[in-house]
């Protein structure tokens, strides 16, 4: 076997890296996914590797700076990230939060002023977690944008075969919202 190329997901919350996890990673050709319940981020987990391509997923919360670090030191992973718009991204936490049991007025969950809000301006800036992984990694990662797959499914699935250089079962695609 040649030497492993490791990829490894991160995706911001409410990003679709739930929909991404169950039905658009297993469907993928010529690259060995391991699923996100059955992965934890330990040196062992390399025995478990048995193709030249390997992708690895977890959600990753307040984390995701320290997990890309940990996961490129172990794995020397590239990383993948799933976005979604900010706005969109906002909606959809707070709704969240809402569900939840939480009566916060949307004015102390995002608080714009003065960012003393639940959710953080930071929190929202995309290019900080990204210029990140291409400092850790020394390579840009790839990119998943949420609304790219609404808009044109078939574009987003090329895209992502062409960066992981691999196929994919599109007959395999369950488009149903996961939450």
């Amino acid at each position: 076997m040649s030497e492993q190329k490791t990829y490894f997901h991160i995706g911001y919350s409410r990003a679709a890296s739930t929909f991404l996890q169950k039905s658009i990673f297993p469907a993928l050709n010529g690259i060995q996914y391991i699923p996100r319940n059955r992965f934890r981020i330990q040196e062992k987990e390399k025995k478990r590797f048995k193709a030249d391509k390997i992708l690895m997923s977890r959600e990753t919360g307040l984390r995701i700076f320290s997990r890309c670090e940990e996961v490129h030191r172990l794995f020397g992973s590239r990383m993948l990230v799933s976005i979604r718009r900010q706005d969109s991204l906002i909606a959809s936490n707070y709704r969240l939060h809402v569900k939840r049991g939480f009566n916060t007025r949307f004015e102390k969950y995002l608080d714009l002023e003065t960012d003393q809000g639940i959710w953080k301006l930071q929190d929202m800036q995309f290019m900080r977690f990204i210029r990140h992984a291409e400092t850790v990694t020394g390579e840009k990662p790839i990119v998943l944008i949420f609304e790219d797959y609404i808009k044109d499914p078939d574009y987003y699935l090329a895209s992502l075969c062409a960066a992981l250089d691999c196929g994919i079962d599109k007959a395999a695609i369950d488009n149903q919202p996961v939450h």
